[in-house]
């Protein structure tokens, strides 16, 4: 027998891992003690570690004992996916709440909402064609400033790109308008 050599029970299953006697049987399964060398030895006490993780994460014993581990640990396998999946489910679901919540609010982020009605999206259609008018007219302050200041180019760019973007916002508008009607109308058609 060599200086390293051990006597160990060889079922990799079995949570013994205290030295025994060769020719005894192990007092956990009932396996009998066989003599390992030290590389031997280390990889069954290994083996037996990694199948005690398997064990508690599988966590029921029950279920090992009737299915075998492997079909246990593939069916805890699956179990943890679909709850993943369920997580993700709820995970979502909870965004959605918090983005209708903020869009039956209102908010000036956005141009309008499912949530609000033709005659609300009319009256900020109205409201950006007052703007737009009042861009064009100009104020008197924006003609002294444009007099004023070396750069007007600048200033006469930005308007016009001020301009640009609030007919913009208008045309949004209008069409979900001229949409919401079309659907109004289809939905009467298949009536």
């Amino acid at each position: 027998m060599g200086i390293f050599d051990q006597v160990n029970c060889p079922n990799e299953e079995c949570e013994n891992k205290k030295a025994g006697e060769e020719g005894k049987y192990c007092p956990k399964c009932g396996s009998e003690y066989q003599k390992f060398g030290f590389r031997d030895g280390t990889s069954l006490l290994t083996a037996k570690e990694n199948y005690k993780k398997r064990v508690e994460k599988i966590g029921d014993q029950s279920l090992i004992e009737e299915m075998g581990i492997d079909k246990a640990e593939e069916m805890v396998e699956e179990a943890e996916n679909e709850a993943k999946i369920i997580e993700e489910k709820i995970k979502r679901e909870n965004e959605r709440k918090k983005r209708d919540e903020v869009l039956k609010k209102g908010s000036k982020e956005f141009l309008f909402t499912p949530y609000m009605d033709d005659e609300s999206i009319s009256d900020e259609i109205f409201k950006d064609m007052q703007n737009l008018a009042n861009q064009e007219a100009g104020t008197k302050w924006m003609r002294i400033g444009t007099l004023l200041s070396f750069n007007s180019t600048e200033q006469m760019i930005g308007a016009g790109f001020k301009a640009i973007i609030d007919q913009n916002k208008l045309l949004i508008r209008q069409n979900e308008l001229i949409l919401r009607e079309l659907k109004r109308i289809n939905r009467k058609d298949e009536d």
